[in-house]
């Protein structure tokens, strides 16, 4: 679901973004924030393919560990912690090939897809 358009280009549904189980993708100069519902996942200004670079936001909420599928090939760094709970790799939060993880309480916003 789409939170918040960003472009001045419209936003439209299956026109210029979608998601698939890949993630979501966008076209046609929209940006926006997204929500992937029951993922406890959010992603912001598009992406969803291989090399682009995005940020998400993932939650551990109830200092439970969480999983927010994500193609991180491209690398992953914090950007913006949100919690009050530390955040820090490889105890409170990580990655793998099926995407970010936190846990321990940790909130964040990180930026995937980074260009090196």
């Amino acid at each position: 679901m789409m939170t918040r358009q960003r472009s001045g280009s419209p936003c439209r549904e299956g026109y210029s973004w979608g998601y698939d189980r890949r993630g979501i993708w966008v076209d046609h100069g929209c940006r926006a924030d997204f929500q992937l519902t029951g993922r406890r996942t959010a992603y912001a200004g598009g992406g969803g393919y291989p090399g682009s670079v995005g940020t998400m936001r993932c939650s551990s909420d109830l200092g439970t560990r969480q999983g927010c599928p994500v193609d991180t090939r491209g690398g992953v760094k914090l950007v913006r912690q949100v919690s009050e709970s530390a955040c820090r790799l490889g105890y409170s939060w990580g990655y793998d090939r099926e995407g970010v993880w936190v846990d321990h309480g940790c909130r964040a916003e990180f930026e995937v897809g980074i260009r090196r």
